[in-house]
């Protein structure tokens, strides 16, 4: 697969697309109702998701690596081992904490490289 853009739209193999996605949150479902769920949100005009078994629906996959991932979960969504960090300031422009985050990106996206994951 291959992946450009232009100023108007993503291009994935040659041809212009939308991408229209949705949000499918793991917890609040059990592993047997996944698919059923992806289905129906492809069935529903989505083309991509931002969650996990996505590619055996047909649909694109969207990355939420964070750091600021899901604001209804303890913690707001970041990482607890954060809390644990001397002079980190959450959401600001604190060195310590953007450094900690370049870190963990930096972690997360190399192992989705290494998966081979990336179009």
């Amino acid at each position: 697969m291959e992946v450009t853009y232009d100023a108007n739209a993503l291009i994935i193999n040659g041809e212009r697309h939308l991408i229209f996605s949705g949000s499918v949150h793991y917890p609040r479902s059990t592993v047997e109702m996944w698919p059923d769920i992806i289905q129906k949100a492809k069935d529903g005009g989505l083309n991509a998701i931002e969650s996990y078994l996505v590619q055996e629906a047909g649909l694109y996959a969207i990355l939420r690596i964070g750091p600021y991932v899901y604001a209804e979960w303890n913690y707001g969504g970041f990482p607890l081992w954060l809390h644990n960090i001397p002079g980190i300031e959450l959401r600001t422009d604190n060195s310590i904490y953007k450094n900690e985050m370049q870190i963990f990106t930096t972690k997360i996206v190399d192992m989705v490289k290494e998966e081979n994951l990336f179009a």
